[in-house]
């Protein structure tokens, strides 16, 4: 929603998104720190680390950029069941990448959620859909392997290192990648309003830098 309430083009909501993240990430990283053992921040940042953070970042800039453009083209019942789709592609991917075998549970509530996705998709096609729809679906579908993308490289970097400083770093690549797009995208980088500044800050601190830094730290114990 408060996409729609910032008014600013796709990839520069993405891009702002992350700015406004990144000074929280920021006190995370050096709180953790502060709670271990004296090491060098270079001795920290494990290559395999730094890449894996660099792929989360551009996979969530994909996830965003399109996630926003699907949210000015379709309903926003249908972008929101299509994207969370990602736990589909995230379970195979999981399975053959970090040998994370689903058990029938979950395969059974995975067929649960895409049935009940398929038909309310559907009923809402009954009211009059938007110009550009079906587009704004296939959008919001290629979001969900973005996002899916997005964890599965963060349960990756969580192997090698903290929450604070992956988010941080994920956080960094994803605003660079965001910037690129939104000049490939022909977009205005800046926000039209102090009212969309204030949009884009809510969306940084709360939807990202708590939102997906809770889930990053959940996957350094839970499976992706």
């Amino acid at each position: 929603v408060l996409v729609r309430l910032a008014e600013a083009d796709p990839a520069a909501t993405a891009f702002w998104r992350m700015v406004f993240a990144l000074p929280v990430f920021l006190v995370w990283a050096m709180l953790e720190r502060r709670g271990t053992a004296s090491e060098s921040l270079k001795a920290s940042l494990d290559p395999r680390l730094v890449w894996a953070c660099v792929a989360a970042g551009f996979s969530f800039a994909v996830d965003m950029t399109l996630s926003n453009i699907a949210l000015g083209l379709t309903t926003m019942t249908s972008f929101i069941i299509l994207v969370h789709l990602a736990p589909v592609v995230v379970v195979a991917v999981a399975w053959l990448w970090f040998r994370e075998r689903p058990n029938l549970g979950i395969i059974m509530a995975l067929a649960l959620a895409i049935a009940g996705a398929a038909l309310l998709v559907q009923s809402g096609r009954v009211s009059a859909a938007p110009r550009n729809a079906m587009l704004g679906d296939i959008a919001s579908v290629a979001a969900a392997f973005g996002y899916a993308g997005f964890i599965l490289a963060t349960r990756r970097a969580r192997l090698f290192g903290s929450t604070g400083l992956i988010s941080l770093i994920s956080a960094l690549a994803c605003a660079a990648f965001c910037l690129i797009f939104s000049f490939a995208l022909g977009e205005s980088i800046w926000p039209p309003s102090a009212y969309s500044y204030l949009m884009l800050a809510i969306m940084g601190v709360v939807c990202h830098a708590f939102g997906q830094g809770l889930s990053a730290y959940a996957v350094g114990s839970l499976g992706a």
